[in-house]
């Protein structure tokens, strides 16, 4: 893993410490070979996804909503 990305991923991570725990967070970042993707991680229920498309991202939102009604 490059440096610069080991660091992003560091701040991200401290951003989201920050940030209230009870919310859904979405963050976007690299994969392993640099792609652009989009990282969910739920903290009500524990759920994450790395997803490679906005509209995966959406997809997850919807699904884990009617799940939880």
């Amino acid at each position: 893993m490059p440096l610069f990305q080991g660091f992003q991923e560091f701040w991200q991570y401290l951003l989201r410490a920050i940030m209230n725990r009870s919310e859904l967070q979405i963050w976007q970042g690299l994969d392993r070979f640099g792609n652009v993707c989009w990282h969910i991680y739920d903290p009500k229920t524990g759920r994450s996804l790395q997803a490679d498309s906005e509209a995966e991202v959406r997809t997850w939102i919807e699904q884990q909503y009617y799940q939880q009604r």
